[in-house]
């Protein structure tokens, strides 16, 4: 309950870095049947909410309560007494208020100054220019392009912090009722008793206060952060064996991989004619084709005795002590970090080098599609087009 609870406040968190007007109609959950008039002014559309009620109506099937015993109303009564203690009115609010006090400061600092492909946006210098910019260069131009950036992560905590609140206070009473059958069900009426009378005492009540705010405590956190990389690293070494698993299923296809039954079905599915859709899938090949062409031109070939070691490689777990690279030598471990690491950043310049070319090719195009069609040009119809 409190692992969701988190989960929850801390997706909505994250939510107030999203346009504002997204937001708001994100958290609607009521059935859905056909576009509504009064949805027709949401930033999603209906479809859109359609598919989130699906979501929510399998979330409730999979915990759904199925061939239980009825409870008894005493049994029942002495868990809502029990619960009205350990969950009382106003307690999420205050779990997500001290948790949007932790958060709204760390978050707005995720993204304190314009990133280098957001200053060539801004500026149309696509040249590399605004790579070479540092830190202190940065600070001063997001200050003279987007004065108000972290304001405006500011203000989507102010708007988004009463859609928390009022979502935690409307979750209360139907969290008491799930909480209060739950108790009725696991505990005796003998135990329900004894918990009660603990929960009536100064250290009890104290105690049922506590349970919630708890949760959200600073020693808790840190102990929780604090353990994170020991099961990232266990994720990572199991990622082997996940991957042998994977790569055994069967792989998805595309049109190349149909026989003409299954094009013909896919063509009628698409709404198209079979030549299309042939012609679809010979343009798909014929790309494929140059791609590996290209890539042997290159000299991107596998070493001779690559194969040899992916058949020797192919029925290992990962569990295997070599893969632990604790066991490897101190100059190979610190080598391959150091290579990892690299890798990271390269492919981070990468991205930011495509976004750059992506910018500039767009608006090249954009400023050379002007000119010719303001001096009157117009494509030519391709024959036999509609």
């Amino acid at each position: 309950m409190t692992m969701k609870l988190k989960l929850f406040a801390g997706a909505a968190l994250l939510a107030a870095a999203m346009p504002l007007s997204v937001a708001p109609a994100a958290a609607k959950s009521e059935t859905i049947t056909e576009p509504a008039a009064e949805n027709s002014g949401s930033a999603l559309p209906p479809a859109m909410l359609a598919e989130q009620q699906k979501m929510f109506d399998l979330l409730k099937s999979i915990f759904e309560v199925k061939d239980q015993t009825p409870i008894a109303p005493a049994q029942l009564a002495m868990a809502q007494k029990a619960v009205a203690k350990i969950l009382p009115d106003g307690v999420l609010v205050k779990v997500i208020d001290d948790m949007v006090g932790r958060f709204m400061e760390p978050l707005s600092q995720l993204t304190p100054d314009m990133a280098a492909y957001e200053i060539s946006t801004a500026t149309g210098l696509y040249d590399g220019t605004t790579d070479a910019l540092d830190e202190e260069k940065r600070k001063a131009i997001t200050l003279l392009l987007d004065p108000a950036r972290k304001q405006r992560l500011q203000q989507g905590f102010e708007v988004i912090k009463p859609l928390l609140y009022k979502t935690m206070t409307e979750l209360e009473a139907p969290m008491r009722t799930g909480m209060a059958r739950a108790y009725a069900r696991k505990f005796s009426a003998e135990q329900l008793a004894d918990l009660n009378a603990f929960l009536a005492t100064p250290t009890g009540t104290f105690f049922a206060s506590q349970t919630y705010p708890l949760q959200n405590d600073p020693e808790i956190w840190q102990a929780t952060i604090a353990a994170m990389p020991k099961l990232m690293e266990s994720v990572l070494a199991a990622a082997p064996s996940v991957q042998k698993e994977a790569n055994a299923l069967p792989k998805a296809k595309t049109v190349i991989d149909l026989g003409d039954d299954d094009i013909a079905k896919l063509a009628g599915l698409l709404g198209i004619t079979v030549d299309v859709l042939k012609a679809s899938r010979d343009q798909l090949a014929a790309d494929a084709t140059a791609a590996a062409a290209d890539a042997a031109a290159i000299g991107v070939v596998e070493e001779a005795g690559s194969s040899e070691a992916s058949d020797e490689a192919a029925n290992e777990t990962g569990d295997e002590p070599w893969y632990d690279d604790a066991n490897w030598s101190e100059a190979e471990r610190t080598n391959v970090r150091a290579l990892s690491d690299t890798h990271n950043a390269a492919a981070e310049k990468a991205t930011e080098a495509f976004n750059a070319w992506d910018g500039a090719f767009t608006k090249a195009l954009s400023a050379s599609r002007a000119k010719y069609k303001a001096q009157g040009w117009k494509p030519e119809k391709i024959t036999g087009s509609e």
